[in-house]
């Protein structure tokens, strides 16, 4: 949270705090108002969060607009903040990401529809004043703790592998206000599957039943084969705006899959194991630097031939691609990529040619951009290749149309 304030310009600061009190209040005089016979305002315990004692003492709104919500007629449980926020890959164009967790079986549809108009305003509102786009993924606490990512009658959606949206949750996660993720606090899963005698389900109900500030959104123990292969198949995709964000995440998902066993060691859980030893500025613990890190391993080790390709998408996911330049001096984001021109051995012409990337000609960026989903496709080949005896089992049931879909759009993309 720290770096996500350290890097936001004051006008997105002043939204970023400023949305979870829209969405806890209820007032004709700001922007999300409705019809206060249908309830659709409240976060829990929204008074004893950080974001309520700092604009309290800057007086960003009149308290008894906010003391206004108890926690038994909130309507949300839990507000998170998920994405490249406050990470070492945060820029300018960062979007506002919130995971919205609710308890679908108090809403009718009609309460559900005038939320979503609530959340529809703010957003409005977010776009108009500040030039920020937020996006708000509501989703029901006992769904997504199943990995269903669906409200009432709406389709399940179909376009992102399901344990990959949790995956990123636990790894990427702010905590905005509201009740606390349970696996924040849970014991390691290894160490559990490791002991016999040690019941996760049994020790999550107990916990649960202590402490009613906690919410359970689910775990991951492992990454199934046919998710591995559909989040590869996404990446090719989304790599025609975004090369080097798709080469980086469709890496670390390889890994996941076909890496050695330090390498399939979800990220997420070392990230936990940090939570304790991590101090005000550590930077150890970042997400993003971890992946790297993950990434750069799995290659030295297994695939050497193409670890320069990855240390050239992570050299340019730091300096902002496509808009290249060096991180600001003395911030946490430049000790990192200096620390890598070091391990790397790059010399001052090889990091000017990276740096100068805006000014490359056509041709030359097309010949990278090329480089970067040659690599996508091999790594979903050898998937399918290492996987044949499940293809049969991938393509049917609702998944069927969202299969047909990624394999069109890749045999233009990757060929």
């Amino acid at each position: 949270m720290r770096e996500a304030i350290r890097y936001l310009t004051s006008q997105k600061l002043e939204i970023f705090i400023k949305i979870p009190f829209l969405l806890h209040i209820n007032s004709p005089a700001y922007p999300g108002y409705t019809d206060p016979a249908i309830s659709t305002h409240g976060i829990w315990n929204f008074l004893n969060s950080g974001f309520y004692k700092e604009a309290a003492q800057i007086k960003l709104f009149p308290k008894s607009i906010l003391e206004t919500v108890g926690n038994d007629s909130a309507a949300i449980l839990g507000l998170y903040h998920i994405g490249s926020l406050g990470t070492f890959t945060q820029s300018k164009g960062s979007d506002f990401d919130f995971w919205i967790i609710i308890d679908k079986k108090k809403f009718s549809k009609e309460r559900y529809q005038s939320f979503e108009n609530r959340l529809d305003a703010i957003l409005k509102y977010c776009r108009e004043a500040y030039q920020q786009e937020v996006t708000f993924f509501v989703m029901d606490q006992k769904d997504i703790k199943n990995n269903c990512y669906s409200l009432f009658d709406d389709p399940e959606i179909l376009d992102a592998p399901r344990i990959f949206l949790k995956e990123e949750f636990y790894r990427t996660f702010l905590m905005i206000a509201g009740k606390i993720p349970l696996w924040c606090v849970l014991p390691d899963f290894q160490d559990a599957e490791n002991d016999p005698g040690m019941n996760m389900d049994g020790i999550t109900t107990q916990i649960l039943s202590m402490y009613d500030d906690l919410i359970d959104l689910g775990r991951i123990s492992s990454i199934p084969m046919e998710d591995v292969i559909k989040e590869l198949l996404w990446h090719i995709c989304k790599s025609d705006h975004a090369p080097v964000k798709a080469i980086i995440k469709a890496t670390m998902v390889f890994s996941y899959g076909f890496g050695a066993s330090n390498h399939r060691r979800l990220l997420y859980d070392k990230i936990r194991e940090g939570y304790t030893k991590a101090g005000i500025d550590e930077f150890s613990m970042d997400p993003y630097k971890l992946l790297f890190d993950q990434i750069l391993e799995f290659h030295e080790s297994e695939d050497p031939k193409r670890l320069n390709l990855i240390k050239n998408a992570i050299f340019f996911r730091l300096c902002d691609c496509p808009d290249v330049k060096m991180p600001e001096e003395g911030t946490p984001k430049r000790n990192l990529i200096q620390k890598y021109i070091r391990l790397w051995k790059l010399n001052q012409h090889q990091v000017g040619k990276l740096l100068s990337y805006p000014s490359w000609a056509e041709a030359e960026k097309l010949l990278l951009e090329k480089a970067f989903v040659q690599r996508l496709a091999q790594m979903y080949k050898h998937v399918v290749k290492e996987t044949k005896s499940q293809k049969s089992s991938l393509d049917f049931g609702k998944e069927k149309r969202n299969w047909i879909m990624l394999k069109n759009k890749i045999r233009t993309r990757a060929k």
